[in-house]
């Protein structure tokens, strides 16, 4: 069985480099308005991020690029008012995503957000 880190960050700034983080989480801190640029370039492991219950506002492809292992991405309960078409493009290994229960209302997501997306149908 492969042993998991994981960093937990309330209120700090990542400028560490580590290859054995596969799970980060900014859950419940409400400081954190966007998430971080170029996080595959300190986490190159990284399998799950929870970034519920914080103040995002927007979300986009940048924040996600070169997120290759990435399969758990949590974002429900933020205020995010702005989803870029081309913001999941470079997640195609995601298996789990939540954006349910937004405090505010989607102002903008184009069509064929999800289009990589494959869905089953339930019987």
């Amino acid at each position: 069985m492969t042993e998991t880190t994981s960093i937990d960050v309330p209120d700090t700034t990542i400028a560490t480099r580590d290859e054995s983080v596969e799970l980060l989480s900014f859950k419940g801190n409400k400081k954190i308005k966007f998430l971080p640029m170029k996080i595959n370039e300190s986490f190159q492991n990284l399998y799950a991020m929870f970034a519920g219950s914080c103040s995002l506002t927007v979300i986009s492809r940048e924040n996600f690029k070169g997120l290759n292992k990435l399969r758990i991405l949590d974002l429900q309960y933020n205020a995010i008012e702005k989803i870029y078409s081309d913001t999941f493009e470079d997640i195609a290994t995601i298996e789990y995503l939540s954006l349910s229960k937004f405090f505010s209302i989607l102002i903008t997501i184009k069509a064929n957000i999800f289009v990589f997306f494959i869905f089953v149908p339930t019987r």
